[in-house]
């Protein structure tokens, strides 16, 4: 069905798609946030009795019911739940994992992401989520507003330029949608695809399809910031505390980085359709000593901001002290073998729990220190969790305006913007996506566009020209060498006049 979408002007085409992308993700991860959370009546609060904290910004509220006595099931739980999602992974491996960098690697490569990607997605991270798997709903959802997008503009007969800039643009739309963060969503869609770069061409599309899907999502959970209002003022005497949580954050991310990367690669030693099952069961083994590191783990991040920290002990066997220091760590391990071993669920929300749980720490720390400086734990818990996450998938831009409208304040600001800023230093070049490009140069949909006036500019004369052409009749082996020594894509080939008879290409 083609409605003439593709004569249009780049701003007016763009007011109409991105609007139907909004639409169409708004509504769909909507159904994919009750459909998570009807598995977790199913699943996780039927067999182990669990029912992790809500932060304020969900349907449900901060109540934290205790365990009703059978925690220890926590590993079935999950278990089955990954048992699940491995039978779906045997027929369609594509939704392994939190699914971004196989979007963002989609739009490097001019890939197409098949519509029934959506759905298949929803229902193998609802799974996921709804047992208790320690993941995010923000990759699932990026995947899932990605396909939408790639979808329905190959449907409406744009351009494979436009159907490619969909998947970005779904991506940062499935992202502000789910943490209602429509203009941080608009600016990751941009950030996340280089290390060091943007995609300017994608922002004002997103800001129509984030903003359209996060008001269809929030007539049904609410409009209330995420994480709840943050509203205490801002105090210069902080900003030495900031700078030393950027510093554990980068560190942090590293460790992050490094650990999901070996858990992925330790799984993917075992068959795909039943590591879901071992990861899940060693991660309920975790969360039987922590059970913070259950699910999404939204509503711990607003327990550890008001400083609650009677529930973090309530229902763990382990120390008061010893959950409080470990618990970074055990959400990264649990976050790693959930999603590493092939567990439908994201991994950048994670990071703001871990973030927030290390803010914590350092907040305690320093109240004991110097009370009067550090009254409350809440600034250091927030800008944990901006440094963390800027760290550890190097989007420090998306990063502070994220971390700005789920808590609906810019009153830590100056803070958050150093902390980044050491974060991102300290964690160097490690992050959660593998294989990003450094820059718009480095990616293969525009790699023309960088070497066409190089070779504009370049006269012959300044070539250092070696012997290159082969002959008719030389060995394919000759061709090889050639290429591979001379870091060479063709070679030309010259008859025994050395006159012009063809080009040889080694990579298409």
């Amino acid at each position: 069905m083609k409605i003439g979408l593709k004569e249009l002007p780049y701003y007016e085409k763009w007011i109409i798609a991105g609007f139907l992308i909004g639409v169409i993700s708004g509504i769909t991860i909507t159904l994919f946030y009750f459909t998570t959370e009807l598995f977790s009546i199913l699943i996780l609060r039927t067999i182990s009795g669990i029912e992790p904290p809500k932060a304020f910004g969900d349907v449900a509220s901060l109540s934290l019911p205790l365990p009703r006595g059978y925690i220890y099931l926590l590993p079935l739980s999950v278990g089955l739940g990954g048992l699940m999602v491995g039978i779906i992974l045997y027929f369609i491996p594509e939704i392994k994992g939190s699914g971004t960098d196989y979007s963002i690697s989609a739009y490097h490569n001019s890939k197409e992401i098949k519509w029934y990607i959506a759905p298949i997605k929803l229902v193998a991270s609802s799974l996921t989520l709804g047992s208790g798997g320690s993941a995010g709903d923000e990759g699932p959802s990026a995947v899932i507003s990605a396909s939408i997008g790639n979808s329905l503009t190959r449907r409406l007969g744009l351009p494979l330029e436009d159907s490619r800039r969909a998947i970005a643009i779904g991506i940062g739309t499935g992202i502000g949608i789910v943490f209602k963060s429509p203009i941080a969503g608009a600016l990751l869609s941009a950030e996340i695809l280089y290390r060091r770069d943007l995609e300017p061409d994608v922002i004002f599309p997103s800001l129509i399809s984030a903003s359209t899907g996060y008001v269809i999502y929030g007539y049904f959970t609410g409009y209330e910031p995420l994480l709840g209002f943050y509203n205490l003022p801002f105090d210069p005497l902080r900003l030495p505390i900031y700078a030393i949580m950027g510093v554990i954050s980068g560190i942090l991310s590293i460790f992050y980085v490094k650990s999901f990367r070996w858990v992925k690669e330790t799984f993917s030693k075992v068959p795909l359709w039943i590591s879901p099952t071992i990861g899940g069961i060693i991660m309920g083994g975790i969360g039987i000593l922590f059970p913070e590191v259950i699910g999404k783990g939204y509503g711990w991040i607003d327990l550890a901001e008001f400083q609650d920290l009677t529930k973090f002990s309530s229902s763990s066997p382990l120390p008061f002290i010893l959950i409080l220091l470990f618990l970074p760590f055990a959400k990264i391990i649990a976050t790693d073998l959930t999603v590493g071993s092939g567990g439908s669920g994201g991994i950048f929300a994670p990071g703001l729990v871990i973030g927030a749980f290390a803010g914590l720490d350092l907040g305690l720390i320093f109240n004991k220190i110097t009370p009067t400086v550090v009254p409350y734990v809440a600034p250091v818990v927030v800008i944990g969790m901006v440094s963390f996450l800027a760290g550890s998938v190097k989007v420090p831009l998306s990063a502070i305006i994220l971390v700005t409208e789920i808590t609906d304040s810019i009153q830590l600001l100056p803070g958050t913007m150093i902390a980044v800023a050491i974060s991102y230093i300290v964690s160097g070049r490690y992050s959660l996506i593998e294989g990003l490009p450094e820059s718009r140069k480095e990616s293969p949909v525009h790699s023309a566009e960088f070497e066409v006036p190089l070779l504009e500019k370049i006269r012959v004369r300044e070539c250092h020209l070696d012997e290159t052409s082969v002959r008719e009749d030389d060995q394919i082996e000759r061709v090889l060498r050639i290429t591979k020594e001379k870091g060479l894509r063709s070679v030309p080939v010259t008859d025994d006049n050395n006159n012009f008879v063809g080009v040889i290409y080694t990579r298409i």
